[in-house]
């Protein structure tokens, strides 16, 4: 999307400011990874290898991870796209293109004010046509950009593309789009409507014209702080909510967006609740694309829900575990929130090790195969008893499984989640600590080292693993596995740190592991403790800290189910 003014603004500032100044870790970073790519495309033969297309890709994505707030983020996951693009061109890999629109969505999602978040909702519409021709998601792409940017320099082009698609052109001042959008405001795949339903106009329409938020009552209790909002008719929403920063010690965010509307004047842009579950609601209007956002910072173990009734939004902020019931519905009970949580989750659980492979040993020889199968045993029945979700283990005995095999039971049970549970060693027996590992390129040395140890059973050639880890790292997945490890490992430390004081966060973190490559959900590598520390060895091995480490880690997996609920489906 062009904006002169604000690129008139932009050089006017840099004459009056030394060049120098503009330097950050973010730009810096990023002009690592433009390196990369140009030094690829000045040398034919680096061309040629994937793997350097990957590392470069890598990097880019590593800008908006480490530095999501700077201006650099979404500049950066467009560059990232643009990259796999091109590698799925050159290869004729749908996978690469399959990366490309996951990383497109991921700067519409974050960076929906970005100058190229229009242009991302173009190039997802494309790489939908060809090459991985589905034509439906490709007309979803172009009418959310007529939708959310009509007046952006894209515009035109996605007209265009759908008229190449046979679809008319959306009519000003309502789009397709909009009347796949249900009241809840995610998108819905949806079937054409015959013609005859289209050229009908009913009266559920009218909802989509321009709104108005002509009230905002908020109701401050013990138990729940309710915020109503009340609209000038019904009009779909959509919402992003950001977990507590336990680094940075930036509260929770829920975010809710309202297409094609405004406030009332007598509506303040900022108010400060200071209630028992949030502190202050942000309300906003979007410059540029329209909406109406209104941001609410939560506190600490807060939970909410949202409720559309008698023409109203209701946003309920309650105590985490204590969600209270809906006015008026006799079928929620008491148990409210654990009741939505069961929904014939499909879980795969894959005890480390087993059989001739131990895995590490500790000092006194405690083997890692042996508490890791105690664990998984025991997180089994927690998930079962508070989700009651559908539990699968790679192994229920001391016996070889390979790696491939473990990641396949997740495939041939069809699992919604994949948790493969580990304890950590060192040579250092000092280190301690717990850590979180998901499916991506290692993000340090200590992480590849790591990797190669728990890689050693795989049966395949290490050439071919190292192949297929190369290709896969960058998989649909590698995004939700992300967030499910933030949300099980935040738990686990949260939860732990209460009872062992001497715990220590090693974070979250990424790395080549074999046993996560192949799984079609979200997966994720728990090193439990460190087996190389005796105090920690000892641990392991005592039931009350194994309960305790299930009951976390469960907890962790409940959060993630709850918010994924809540989050929009990319397009």
């Amino acid at each position: 999307m062009k904006r002169p003014i604000i690129s008139c603004f932009l050089l006017l500032a840099s004459c009056f400011f030394p060049l120098a100044t503009l330097a950050s870790p973010a730009n810096d970073a990023y002009s690592s990874a433009k390196a990369c790519y140009e030094k690829i495309k000045a040398n034919p033969k680096l061309a040629r290898d994937s793997k350097n297309w990957v590392r470069c890709i890598a990097e880019f994505k590593g800008v908006a991870e480490q530095y999501p707030k700077d201006t650099k983020a979404p500049e950066a996951l467009y560059s990232a796209a643009r990259l796999s693009r091109e590698l799925s061109a050159r290869t004729g890999s749908n996978a690469y293109a399959e990366e490309a629109v996951h990383n497109y969505n991921a700067l519409v999602r974050d960076y929906p004010e970005s100058s190229l978040a229009d242009d991302a909702l173009y190039q997802i519409g494309l790489l939908r046509h060809d090459p991985m021709k589905d034509d439906e998601k490709a007309r979803k792409a172009f009418e959310a950009l007529l939708t959310r940017y009509p007046k952006s320099d894209m515009a035109p082009k996605a007209t265009e593309a759908l008229k190449a698609l046979g679809v008319a052109a959306p009519a000003a001042g309502e789009t397709v789009a909009e009347k796949n959008i249900e009241k809840t405001g995610e998108i819905k795949e949806v079937s054409e409507e015959p013609k005859k339903q289209k050229e009908e106009k009913t009266d559920a329409d009218s909802r989509f014209r321009l709104s108005k938020l002509l009230r905002m009552n908020v109701d401050v209790g013990k138990a729940q702080t309710t915020v109503t909002l009340e609209l000038d008719h019904v009009t779909p929403f959509t919402r992003k909510f950001v977990e507590y920063g336990r680094r940075t010690k930036t509260p929770a965010q829920l975010t809710i967006e309202f297409p094609r509307t405004k406030k009332a004047e007598g509506i303040a842009g900022q108010e400060n609740v200071q209630s028992p579950h949030i502190n202050s609601i942000k309300v906003k209007e979007g410059v540029f694309t329209g909406e109406l956002m209104l941001r609410f910072d939560m506190r600490i173990n807060t939970a909410y829900d949202i409720i559309q009734k008698d023409g109203k939004t209701i946003i309920r902020f309650f105590p985490e575990g204590n969600k209270p019931p809906v006015p008026g519905d006799e079928k929620i009970k008491k148990e409210g929130r654990k009741d939505t949580a069961k929904n014939s989750i499909r879980i795969v659980i894959d005890p480390g090790h087993g059989g001739k492979d131990t895995g590490a040993i500790g000092p006194n020889g405690v083997l890692e195969k042996t508490v890791t199968l105690a664990l998984s045993k025991k997180l089994a029945t927690e998930l079962e008893e508070k989700l009651g979700a559908t539990v699968y283990l790679t192994r229920t005995t001391d016996k070889d499984v390979p790696l491939e095999k473990r990641n396949a039971l997740a495939n041939a049970k069809k699992a919604d989640l994949f948790i493969s549970i580990h304890a950590n060693a060192n040579k250092d027996k000092k280190i301690s600590g717990i850590e979180t590992y998901y499916l991506n390129n290692a993000s340090d040395e200590a992480a590849k080292r790591l990797a190669q140890r728990e890689n050693k059973s795989a049966a395949k050639p290490k050439d071919e693993v190292d192949r297929i880890l190369l290709t896969l790292f960058q998989n649909y997945n590698t995004e939700e596995s992300r967030v499910f490890a933030d949300d099980v490992h935040k738990t686990m430390v949260t939860r732990l740190s209460k009872k062992y004081r001497d715990l220590k966060d090693h974070k979250v973190r990424s790395a080549l592991f074999y046993v996560l490559v192949g799984a079609k959900c979200p997966g994720i590598l728990v090193e439990t403790s460190f087996i190389s520390n005796p105090a920690e060895e000892k641990r392991l091995t005592n039931p009350n800290y194994q309960e305790n480490l299930a009951d976390a880690i469960s907890a962790g997996v409940e959060r993630y189910v709850r918010v994924t609920k809540d989050r929009v489906a990319t397009l």
